[in-house]
């Protein structure tokens, strides 16, 4: 009866640990995710301020 109890006690500690790692695993996704858009982000505004000085120059 104890050995059961301790069974399980362990598999909540394990499971606790797994839900730990992959917040932390999808918090690191998250960030990563958060910089490529503001990189997406930069270039676009690059692009659009380009285009626009190449419509001044056209016209």
């Amino acid at each position: 009866r104890d050995f059961g109890v301790s069974e399980s006690g362990c598999e909540l500690f394990k499971l606790k640990e797994q839900v730990k790692i992959s917040m932390i695993q999808s918090e690191h996704q998250i960030a990563e995710k958060e910089k490529e858009i503001e990189q997406l982000n930069e270039q676009m505004k690059i692009t659009k301020s380009a285009g626009e000085s190449e419509q001044e120059v056209v016209t």
